[in-house]
């Protein structure tokens, strides 16, 4: 634009001419400037808007893995239950082992007299309620457990949800970049 006026009035050599010109021209690049720094502000602004939603996305992103080191740590408190539990079935088997030798034991004894038939047969009576007691409250525990891990599977069904959630907001904040 600059060559275009100066082109105009090159060959004029009335001063006052080429002052109102320049004039023009420098408000021009002043006007021209104000809008950049304008575009410039706004720019910022939106800079600050993006870090603060950045770092409210990075807190998020802590808590989350808060929320996950204690999951993991419920898990590991189940695993040790269920070792627990394991244990306790091979004390029972080896319970059962030991009951099943003694019962062996007493049947070949049966020679011994009618007496001690019925003190061996009441004996056994009692060991098998108690054992059907400890059956049904395994039962029990065992349906306990698996409506625990049903739950489990529902809060992790849930966690997933929102960790697809989080993804999602990722990625529209990718393609809004």
């Amino acid at each position: 634009m600059y060559d275009k006026i100066k082109y105009k009035y090159k060959g004029t050599d009335n001063i006052d001419e080429k002052e109102n010109v320049m004039e023009k021209i420098l408000k021009q690049i002043l006007s021209g400037l104000k809008d950049v720094k304008k575009d410039i502000t706004v720019f910022k602004n939106e800079m600050h808007d993006f870090k603060d939603e950045m770092i409210g996305f990075k807190d998020e992103m802590y808590s989350f893995k808060d929320e996950m080191i204690g999951f993991k740590d419920v898990m590991y408190s189940f695993k040790d239950e269920m070792i627990g539990f394991k244990d306790v079935m091979h004390d029972f088997k080896d319970e059962m082992i030991g009951f099943k030798n003694e019962t062996t034991r007493r049947l070949d004894k049966l020679e011994i007299g009618q007496r001690e038939n019925r003190n061996i047969l009441r004996s056994l009576e009692h060991a098998s309620e108690v054992s059907k007691a400890q059956r049904d409250r395994f039962t029990h525990d065992i349906t306990e457990i698996k409506g625990d891990i049903k739950d489990m599977k529902k809060d992790i069904t849930k966690i997933e949800f929102v960790a697809s959630s989080n993804w999602n907001e990722i990625i529209k904040l990718k393609a809004t970049k």
